[in-house]
């Protein structure tokens, strides 16, 4: 008998729905620990009605849901983890304006039955991968924090005693950068298939150690992104159109995705348009053609994440001549 789960997880508790086959609305259980005994319970639990093929679905919302998840992959179910503004989405479409965990989890189990054969099951990343991403997150909130402290410096308002010590941050944070770096490159260096790919990533013109390592980190070491268009979508560099009979906007980047591969692609595209090559021709065409400057960099940034992206699926070294068109 097929099963279906819906989580809605917090930090201390899982509240759950369990509902046997696509007809029945489910029957509610009792607020669980996120822990491993709650996992175990809610699992007997779907044991006990005699399911065989359980699917499970939650939202990727914080950093809760990653141990319920593996849990039950490792259970032999299948997991989906969906972003949460395609349950917004639901909500939408049901027109439930309230917001609780009992409706949450409601909403949750429906949009999975909805979209049963369109998602796509979730599992865990290697141990490599998950170090990888782990470090080059903390690395950037590193940097966002040495950049505040640079900006305090250069403050009006700073007096000589923060000047004094925000340096002296500045200093700290810069050694505790330098470290991160180092472990990055020996969690790449030891991991065969994360070298390969960090190898084909940095051979991309503009795309350096960090880039790279962000890349790799964000795109899980592309366990689930395989193609340059699900990479700009997962980033959130893929083009909205907005038009209608009366109304057309211009189009625009979704930001639905990872903020920080997004940022960190854009963070090189200046570079890569001041350079001579054929990154600086495609800025020139779009500036020709009435985009705004940042317009063009965010143009340039899609496209060499894309090309990355198609240079590490393939195995190969980027080419010049191959992407000469860019």
């Amino acid at each position: 008998m097929d099963g279906f789960l819906a989580l809605d997880v917090a930090k201390d508790k899982l509240d759950a729905i369990v509902s046997l086959g696509i007809t029945d609305p489910g029957k509610d259980l009792s607020e669980l620990p996120n822990q491993f005994k709650g996992f175990k319970k809610l699992l007997r639990h779907c044991q006990q009605l005699g399911v065989n093929k359980l699917y499970v679905c939650m939202e990727a919302t914080g950093a809760y849901w990653h141990k319920v998840a593996k849990f039950f992959v490792e259970a032999g179910a299948t997991v989906f983890v969906v972003n949460p503004k395609r349950i917004k989405g639901q909500r939408k479409t049901e027109q439930k304006r309230s917001k609780t965990d009992r409706v949450d989890k409601g909403l949750i189990l429906r949009f999975m039955k909805a979209q049963l054969n369109d998602l796509q099951p979730w599992s865990p990343p290697s141990e490599a991968v998950r170090q990888l991403q782990s470090l080059v997150r903390f690395r950037e909130s590193l940097v966002s924090e040495r950049t505040a402290k640079k900006n305090q410096i250069k403050s009006q308002a700073a007096v000589p005693a923060v000047v004094r010590m925000a340096k002296q941050q500045i200093d700290d944070l810069n050694r505790d950068i330098s470290e991160l770096d180092k472990r990055i490159a020996e969690v790449i260096a030891q991991d065969p298939k994360l070298h390969e790919q960090y190898t084909n990533a940095t051979s991309v013109p503009n795309i350096a150690q960090v880039t790279a390592s962000i890349i790799l980190g964000e795109l899980r070491g592309f366990s689930e992104v395989r193609d340059p268009r699900q990479a700009t979508a997962f980033a959130g560099l893929d083009v909205v159109h907005e038009e209608s009979a009366t109304l057309k906007k211009p189009p625009r980047i979704s930001r639905e995705g990872s903020r920080l591969l997004r940022s960190a692609v854009y963070r090189v595209a200046p570079g890569a348009c001041r350079r001579s090559g054929q990154f600086r021709d495609l800025f020139l065409r779009l500036r020709s053609r009435g985009l705004k400057t940042k317009q063009a960099y965010v143009a340039v940034a899609r496209k060499l994440l894309e090309i990355t992206v198609a240079v590490v699926v393939s195995g190969q070294p980027f080419d010049p001549h191959r992407y000469q068109p860019a």
